[in-house]
């Protein structure tokens, strides 16, 4: 810079050690000799020195189970949220899983892709043909064998076990299914726990708990189209519809008819093809904030059965019918809602969205929760639904408001 070269001219990438990200950023951050602890080294703050690194696997040489390498690959994620390029990564597993069930490459594939996303600018994969590497593992091999989709439209987690329940979520507004695949732990529930030695735990270990994930249960997280929203002058996003207007939470948006009409018939595909696997009753659908009202219309227009029907943080669409005979088969609706939800505003206006389904008798059980914002607590309230459901307990939380 000295010699005269401008800051648009001076642009590098910094390669962060394997397995190191997270301790060498902290050296980094702290190496500015600037009195400010919060303020970056110069050298950082002005944007154009990037750090990469490559993808690390902290797993156990030889882990017990397939689910501890796919677990292991969606917590990559929280190494690279930071990175703004992953500079090599494969789809290389341990090897007493080189030869693993072809769903099991499959999902390891897309827990990687979606912890590939976590880095801000992009990343390389290992090997095209495998000249770099091993050539079974190289990119034109996976694609060729269907290990890795990279247009995948749905993302889906598979049960390590027998598959007996499917469940289909919706993600919200500029979100994706590759999403849910970074944070695994919102559709599993507390690992039974093991009786221990006598002894006193630690206070660290009283208060650990291990998830794992449910029994028998397949989830699939669809990705929405990006699309223009007319409400944002046509910026392209993810999005279930188009959004016409932008009340900023304080009243449902006009949105595109057209579009809700595209996705229902996408999803009752899918129901319909996961209902031919397990059966109608053990099937379930659900959504959060866009995706809560876009799943409600999905399943009371849907003429097939349903397990049940969990919305997260969202409204029921007023252009949403409820048909008797869909009330007569008795399909129970969770509806979760924070009371501090600044975008849906429950007294505001979104509990009366939910008084259509009340007053015609629908199987609805609402549970709110005080000091909850908008996108917190959604994996709290999938856990409580799926364990409601799961055990096939008839118990019914209590509706408020």
């Amino acid at each position: 810079r000295q010699g005269g070269l401008t800051q648009d001219r001076c642009a590098c990438f910094l390669q962060l050690p394997e397995g190191k990200v997270d301790e060498c950023q902290e050296m980094l951050y702290r190496s500015d000799v600037s009195t400010d602890a919060e303020a970056l080294p110069l050298w950082l703050a002005d944007g154009h020195v990037m750090m990469e690194a490559p993808a690390h696997i902290e797993c156990p040489e030889k882990p017990d189970t397939a689910q501890m390498v796919l677990d292991a690959a969606s917590l990559l994620s929280q190494e690279h949220e930071h990175l703004d390029l992953v500079c090599s990564w494969s789809l290389a597993l341990p090897g007493s899983f080189q030869k693993a069930e072809i769903r099991t490459i499959q999902e390891f594939a897309q827990r990687m892709l979606a912890s590939m996303e976590a880095a801000e600018r992009g990343w390389f994969f290992e090997s095209w043909s495998g000249s770099n590497g091993s050539p079974e593992r190289s990119l034109q091999a996976c694609l060729e064998r269907d290990w890795i989709n990279l247009s995948a439209t749905e993302q889906v987690m598979y049960p390590p076990d027998n598959h007996t329940r499917s469940l289909v979520y919706l993600h919200g507004f500029t979100c994706s299914g590759y999403d849910y695949l970074k944070e695994p732990h919102y559709v599993y529930r507390p690992k039974p726990k093991k009786k221990k030695a006598k002894g006193k735990a630690s206070k660290d270990e009283e208060e650990e708990e291990e998830l794992e994930p449910f029994p028998g249960l397949k989830v699939v997280f669809p990705t929405a189209p990006k699309r223009p929203i007319t409400c944002y002058k046509g910026e392209v996003l993810h999005a279930w519809h188009d959004y016409i207007t932008d009340h900023e939470g304080d009243q449902e948006d006009e949105l595109s008819m057209e579009d809700l009409q595209e996705t229902t018939a996408r999803i009752h595909t899918l129901l319909d093809a996961e209902a031919a696997l397990v059966g109608g009753k053990n099937v379930f659908l659900g959504g959060a904030s866009q995706g809560c009202g876009t799943a409600l219309h999905a399943a009371l227009t849907y003429e097939g059965e349903l397990g049940g029907v969990i919305g997260t943080m969202g409204h029921l669409l007023s252009c949403t019918p409820i048909k008797e005979n869909w009330i007569a088969k008795k399909i129970p609706i969770f509806v979760y809602n924070g009371l501090e939800d600044s975008t849906m505003k429950w007294h505001e206006w979104v509990k009366a969205t939910y008084c259509r389904l009340q007053d015609a008798k629908a199987d609805i059980r609402i549970v709110l929760d005080e000091g909850v914002d908008h996108g917190e607590n959604e994996d709290v309230w999938m856990r409580n639904f799926l364990t409601q459901n799961i055990k096939g307990s008839a118990a019914k939380s209590k509706s408020k408001g």
